[in-house]
């Protein structure tokens, strides 16, 4: 099928339910822009030659300690602004090291300029540009329509700016709207409409995507190179790899020849989706089919979508093979190896890079000081950190919001509550704008910590400099409320914090909670409300509720006191996600047969969004199920098709990742297989039995998790034959003839049954 079916069939799949969506899986970071962001690159096409006199003006313009002084700055140099190139390029220069508000002035500046007058629409469209690249889409629309309102700025150039604006700042909709509109002012271009369908595809709506590609069509036009190379960027976010292959099939069949960014690009899409086996085939036989050798981005690409695997090994020896072709890394790569290595906690291998970088031209910067911050944080080495940001403060690279982050973070994971806060003094006392992302830690963090006052400081704080929570920061809370459902169902005498419904009063002020509530019968029911309130602001803020949202609801649910109560919190839950969770109080109710055609739809298109996602709402899913007796519908939904497996000399349960209701129901289901193996093989069990907790001599906590503790009393329950393996606490074991004897029983039998109290 190619890209224009591909189109039709978007639009037929448009009458079908919402899907969950890539933002149901629940990314860690909700920032725009990575740690180890590709877009500081140079372009391989070399530029026009530039005046010396302006290169050292806009050094000067860079070094300029106010935005008040461009206008000035840019006086002193008018004189030499009279190619159409010139004063771009000091728009363009100002944006690359980040002073957007030095690109504002610049615009000021040059709408009194009269004499430049036949430059304004240019220097407007890469005023909006650099705007939007620096994530300041606001100013980006303020600028268009100041130019508007001038008399200029209606043309394709300003406003495909515009739409790629939006589009780099992830808000598709504004892309779209900016793009109808302009329609009727002026006819859209080749270059308007690729650039709505790169918005689309950093929004990730390949079906968009395809519509306006099908638009485009429709007008006549053909589409180029760069059109097919963002289309299978936007059909690799949708993790729709057979329409990547379509796409770059189709070029060939248009003739379009393809380049260096087809392939890195289609590169990039399987790597960010996590299918390395593909980037790596079509590394392999790029040169083969197009003669097209691999480059810094095209290995750089693969050494980074390996380090996002967690596959260092891979990683490392792809660096090595890249020297050893004598392609010569660039500063991202090099700041790429040394976050691997310094994740693996390699740090003399990171420092030995980091020197060779410096060596090959390319200056320690504020990304490898972060790459090295964040990996000593994530190791509990604070006292490196803290040394290491010293240096990097004496050696003038001053830290950003990521450093502080990373280090907050860190603290916050550890336990150092207190000095995750005094950081964050620091924070402020540098002068830099703490964001969501910074806020919605240290609410975690307050919340984790038993520290509700300073939560709701913070979350105070934040609605006065005009920052709305995140999913992050929702999920933070949700998770606290499942605690207090923990603290009500263990009949604490009084609740040590009243954080979410203080909470929901500062989202929602007319809301009137009585604490006093909390501590009588009713507690329960105001905890209920709680929740649903805060699960309200998420849908009046725009915030999408992702697989950790429905974790911390379920964790919630699986700490109360009785079905009743949980049954209460699911049914708030589904006024505003009908779907997820009305599957959810189906199973659990026992409405199985009502539900079940919608619970294997969902089942089915959880398991595409990757197994990630998968396993956290089948965990989530299975320990409310298993919790409240529902045991069949806690049986295994094929996210676990590796559990078990066995040899000549043993049979294998492996429950690593799982949660203590899905390793309850897994046990049950291969003690059934080995049960149902003896009964038609008629034949005997290998000579050992084992059982894998995950939790044994060489896992962090040794001996101590909820898994294991529940799998064993559940067997001892069970009068099985199953004991601790001496040289492994984490694995239990038996021999097979003990086990055999033991499952044939009749009594065991009546252990194994799986039942639903409640039921159709």
């Amino acid at each position: 099928m190619t890209a224009t079916a591909a189109a039709a069939a978007a639009s037929t799949a448009a009458a079908r339910p919402p899907s969950l969506g890539t933002d149901f899986c629940g990314r860690k970071s909700t920032r725009l822009v990575s740690k180890l962001s590709h877009l500081g690159r140079p372009s391989s096409a070399p530029g026009k030659p530039i005046k010396p006199v302006l290169s050292s003006a806009v050094k000067h313009m860079i070094k300029s300690p106010s935005p008040s002084l461009m206008p000035a700055l840019l006086d002193q140099v008018s004189a030499h602004l009279l190619g159409p190139d010139d004063l771009p390029f000091i728009v363009r220069e100002l944006g690359h090291s980040g002073q957007w508000e030095k690109v504002v002035k610049s615009f000021d500046w040059m709408v009194l300029q009269q004499n430049l007058r036949s430059q304004w629409d240019k220097v407007t469209s890469t005023i909006i540009s650099s705007l939007g690249r620096l994530g300041r889409s606001d100013w980006a629309q303020l600028i268009f329509d100041r130019a508007v309102g001038a008399g200029f700025g209606n043309n394709v150039f300003v406003y495909s700016s515009l739409i790629c604006a939006y589009g780099r700042s992830g808000k598709l909709a504004k892309a779209v709207e900016i793009f109808e509109a302009m329609k009727v002012v002026c006819k859209p271009n080749l270059v308007v409409y690729n650039a709505v369908i790169d918005a689309c595809s950093k929004g990730g709506d390949y079906p968009t995507a395809l519509r306006i590609f099908r638009e485009m069509l429709e007008q006549g036009m053909s589409p180029d190179r760069i059109t097919f190379n963002t289309l299978i960027s936007a059909a690799g976010r949708a993790n729709r790899w057979e329409e990547c292959d379509r796409i770059f099939a189709e070029m060939e069949e248009r003739g379009i020849a393809r380049d260096d960014v087809t392939y890195n690009t289609l590169i990039a899409t399987y790597c960010r989706g996590g299918q390395m086996h593909l980037g790596a085939a079509l590394m392999e036989t790029m040169a083969k089919s197009s003669g097209i050798e691999p480059s810094v981005i095209t290995y750089s690409t693969m050494i980074d979508g390996y380090a996002k695997l967690g596959l260092a090994h891979e990683a490392i020896a792809l660096f090595q093979e890249m020297r050893n072709q004598n392609v010569e890394p660039d500063g991202i790569c090099y700041n790429t190896m040394v976050d691997i290595h310094a994740r693996l906690g390699n740090f003399d291998e990171a420092h030995s890079i980091r020197r060779a970088m410096e060596e090959a031209g390319f200056a320690k910067d504020i990304v490898t000081y972060n790459a090295l911050l964040d990996s000593y944080g994530k190791q509990g080495k604070f006292r490196e950190a803290m040394s290491l940001l010293e240096e990097m403060k004496q050696r003038g690279a001053s830290p950003n919001i990521l450093t502080y982050s990373a280090l907050i973070d860190a603290y916050c994971k550890h336990g150092f509550h207190r000095d995750a806060m005094a950081l964050f003094q620091d924070v402020k006392k540098a002068g830099l704008q703490p964001d969501v992302v910074l806020y919605s830690t240290l609410v975690d963090g307050c919340c984790k910590n038993g520290s509700p006052d300073e939560a709701l400081a913070l979350l105070e704080e934040m609605a006065d400099n005009g920052i709305r929570p995140n999913v992050i920061t929702y999920n933070s809370l949700l998770d606290a409320y499942g605690r207090q459902c923990l603290m009500v169902r263990k009949n604490f005498p009084k609740l040590r914090f009243f954080l979410l419904p203080r909470v929901t009063m500062l989202l929602k002020p007319s809301v009137d909670y009585d604490q006093q509530s909390l501590v009588d019968p009713k507690q329960k029911q105001a905890l209920v409300l709680a929740a649903a309130r805060v699960f309200r602001e998420m849908a009046k803020n725009g915030v999408k509720p992702n697989v950790v949202t429905f974790s911390s609801i379920l964790n919630a649910c699986s700490h109360c006191a009785s079905v009743e109560d949980a049954s209460s919190l699911l049914e708030a839950m589904r006024v505003f996600d009908g779907r997820v969770y009305g599957v959810t109080h189906g199973l659990l109710m026992g409405f199985r047969i009502r539900v079940w055609r919608d619970a294997e739809t969902l089942f089915n298109e959880l398991t595409t969004l990757g197994h990630n996602t998968a396993v956290a709402f089948y965990n989530a899913l299975t320990d409310v199920l298993w919790h409240f007796e529902q045991a069949k519908a806690a049986k295994d939904r094929h996210v676990w098709d590796k559990a078990w497996w066995h040899s000549e000399q043993q049979f294998f349960l492996d429950l690593h990742f799982m949660s203590v209701g899905s390793a309850q129901a897994m046990l049950h289901l291969w003690l059934l297989y080995i049960r149902k193996f003896l009964c038609q093989r008629r034949s005997v069990l290998p000579k050992y039995m084992s059982i894998l907790t995950g939790w044994g001599k060489h896992s962090k906590v040794p001996g101590e998790s909820a898994v294991k503790r529940a799998v064993e009393a559940h067997l001892l329950e069970m009068n099985s034959p199953f004991h601790v393996w001496g040289n492994n606490e984490g694995r239990l074991v038996c021999a097979g003839y003990q086990v055999q004897g033991w499952l044939m029983d009749t009594r065991t039998q009546r252990h194994l049954r799986l039942c639903d109290v409640r039921g159709d």
